[in-house]
């Protein structure tokens, strides 16, 4: 799969200072026929960003936005993340975990290695809850993230 479109907001350039920021209904569509066409996201999890994009828009017509990052789009939607690439290097080099919930559904986890963190540490990681189609491939339902406070001892 290759980089995924990411033209969600308009005006998130800040070109117009006198326009404030809206979701590009169109590039949110591409983003989610591009996640279609991979082969790995269900109908579910697609929907439910249409649905968070829609919530989205709400938000932004009820508190206009036209500096900054715009609220709700600052990070990478499937990572979770600000920084993706350093996201992903941690995680590939983490650990995994699946779990059977039915004989069609299950439970992965993906959790990078534990680091220092504002004063203490920290693992991150994805909870990837995926299903199997009438075919036999496994496609992701829906991405959470985890990230977990350690003690320090």
């Amino acid at each position: 799969m290759g980089k995924l479109p990411v033209d969600f907001v308009l005006n998130a350039d800040a070109a117009d200072s006198t326009t404030f920021y809206a979701v590009n209904f169109p590039g949110t569509e591409a983003w989610l026929t591009a996640l279609k066409a991979s082969g790995y996201f269900s109908d579910t999890y697609r929907n439910s960003w249409r649905t968070y994009f829609r919530r989205q828009a709400d938000t932004l017509r009820i508190h206009p936005q036209n500096d900054g990052p715009p609220a709700g789009f600052e990070y990478d939607f499937i990572l979770y993340s600000q920084d993706s690439e350093a996201t992903l290097q941690e995680l590939q080099a983490g650990n995994s975990s699946s779990k059977l919930t039915d004989a069609t559904h299950a439970l992965v986890e993906i959790t990078g290695h534990p680091h220092d963190a504002d004063g203490g540490s920290r693992q991150e990681g994805l909870s990837f809850k995926v299903s199997q189609t009438k075919d036999g491939k496994w496609i992701i339902d829906d991405i959470s993230n985890l990230i977990y406070s350690l003690e320090r001892t």
